[in-house]
C-alpha cells in the first residue's frame, strides 16, 4: 500500500510538471515564431536591405571647394583604374568589375563632406550577381586617395 501512495505521488509530480511546463513550451514556440515572421516582415518592408547601402562619411578639410572635392574623387577613382560612370555638382558615380566583385560607388559630395553608397556584389565567373558583398578596402583605399588629392595636391581656396 505504502509502494503504491508512493508511485501516485511521483506520477502526480510528474503530470504536475508536465502541465506546468507546457505553456512554458507553448510560449517559446509562440516567441520563435513572431521572432521569424517579424523578420521575414521587415526583409520585405524594407528595400533598402536589397538595395543600396551607406557606406559611410567622410568629412572634408576647411577650405576646399565642391569642384576641388569633385576633382579630388574622380582622380581617386581613375588612378584606382574605376570607370567614372557620371560626375555632376553634386554626384560622382564610379565602377569596377575585379575579379569576383562588381561594385558601382555612389559619391554624393559638397564642400563639407561626401557620402559613399555602395551597390556591390560578388559575381561568378560568368559575370552573374551572387550575393550583397561591399568592397570595404576598396572604400578605404579611395577614401585616403581623395584625402591625399585635397591635403597635399590641392591648395585649398580662400
Amino acid at each position: 500500500m505504502r509502494l503504491h501512495a508512493e508511485y501516485f505521488v511521483v506520477q502526480s509530480a510528474c503530470l504536475t510538471m508536465k502541465l506546468l511546463f507546457r505553456p512554458a513550451r507553448l510560449f517559446a514556440a509562440f516567441g520563435i515564431f513572431l521572432l521569424c515572421a517579424s523578420q521575414a516582415l521587415l526583409a520585405a518592408e524594407n528595400p533598402a536591405a536589397d538595395g543600396p547601402q551607406e557606406m559611410g562619411m567622410m568629412v572634408m578639410p576647411k577650405g576646399v571647394t565642391a569642384k576641388q572635392v569633385k576633382v579630388a574623387i574622380v582622380a581617386a577613382l581613375t588612378n584606382r583604374k574605376w570607370l567614372v560612370k557620371s560626375a555632376d555638382d553634386s554626384t560622382v558615380v564610379g565602377y569596377l568589375k575585379h575579379r569576383g566583385t562588381e561594385a558601382t560607388l555612389t559619391f554624393r559630395y559638397d564642400e563639407n563632406e561626401i557620402e559613399i553608397i555602395s551597390d556591390s556584389y560578388e559575381i561568378d565567373s560568368d559575370g552573374k550577381r551572387l550575393e550583397r558583398k561591399n568592397p570595404i578596402r576598396w572604400i578605404d583605399y579611395l577614401k585616403q586617395d581623395i584625402l591625399h588629392y585635397l591635403t597635399v595636391e590641392v591648395k585649398p581656396a580662400k
